[in-house]
């Protein structure tokens, strides 16, 4: 279901009005390849990418792609990489706002929210593409690129490897201060259900990956 337009709050907290559709949703991606299917949540009211890496890729995949696109046998423009997963069966998103991830799964955050290790790996990355691409950026570019945020915005989405202290804070946030629906007037429309982890019908999708 898209969030859109759903207005929420906390428990201890002022209502707001969702933005983005998929707000809050538990998403699936699969490797259009391979075929694997994963489930992400995306943990705020925020963009999520259509495509992500799959870090379980088989590397014989990823050989063989790279030994025909070196033979020119690859078109790009229709062939799916085997190195991504893309946002798959937009219908079976389910918007799940108290939803506690399972440690070693992947969840969407905002770049603003991103552990300090995902950013030190991200920051390494600049750094060996600034190096590489040196002799072709314009004077200053490769500078403002190589420092924070590294060309990210607060908001934008990042992939991150649930912990058990990101599992902690999300218990803790469902079990003491939850979304709730905000009082409803008089004759307005009845609200979606918000599901809780107690009663999610998604346990067979949050089973720890072995990253």
């Amino acid at each position: 279901m898209k969030a859109t337009g759903i207005t929420l709050k906390r428990r201890e907290g002022a209502p707001f009005t969702i933005i983005h559709g998929e707000a809050f949703a538990l998403m699936k991606y699969q490797n259009k390849v391979t075929g694997r299917v994963e489930w992400l949540w995306n943990s705020r009211d925020g963009v999520t990418p259509f495509v992500i890496d799959d870090p379980l890729v088989p590397p014989g995949e990823v050989q063989r792609f790279e030994q025909r696109r070196a033979k020119g046998k690859v078109d790009e423009a229709h062939e799916p990489d085997p190195r991504a997963m893309a946002h798959a069966d937009w219908h079976e998103d389910a918007f799940l706002p108290n939803y506690v991830p399972t440690d070693g799964t992947r969840m969407f955050v905002s770049w603003a929210d991103a552990p300090p290790a995902y950013k030190a790996a991200v920051a390494e990355r600049w750094r060996e593409h600034v190096e590489a691409t040196s002799d072709r950026n314009p004077d200053g570019v490769a500078e403002a690129l190589a420092g924070e945020p590294y060309g990210m915005k607060p908001t934008d989405p990042c992939v991150v490897v649930v912990t058990e202290e990101l599992v902690a804070h999300f218990h803790k946030l469902a079990s003491t201060n939850p979304f709730v629906p905000p009082a409803q007037a008089a004759g307005s429309v009845e609200r979606p259900k918000l599901i809780t982890p107690a009663d999610s019908s998604f346990g067979d999708f949050t089973k720890p990956l072995k990253l």
